[in-house]
């Protein structure tokens, strides 16, 4: 048999645990957040290079794949798109 006082901290404990966790990953949270925002402006832009990837995987260049790989790199770069963090993605 359980007091009432008992379950009632199980809950509260249980509810600050949470707020924790959720306060500790809220900054990883948001900065997936604002890569995702600034890939959805950069699609336009990404689906040129996939349709150049494609065409290039057709002719089997490779130095042209790994051209087209490293602009998109330098445009990822040149906007500030971490994919590392994107790998992450807690929401």
């Amino acid at each position: 048999m359980t007091s009432w006082g008992t379950t009632y901290g199980v809950g509260w404990t249980i509810l600050m645990i949470t707020v924790g966790i959720k306060t500790l990953y809220a900054p990883l949270m948001i900065k997936t957040n604002i890569n995702t925002l600034k890939l959805k402006l950069l699609e336009p832009e990404t689906q040129l290079f996939q349709q150049k990837m494609k065409r290039s995987q057709a002719k089997q260049d490779m130095p042209g794949i790994r051209q087209l790989q490293n602009k998109f790199k330098q445009l990822r770069m040149k906007h500030g798109i971490n994919m590392s963090i994107m790998a992450l993605n807690l929401t």
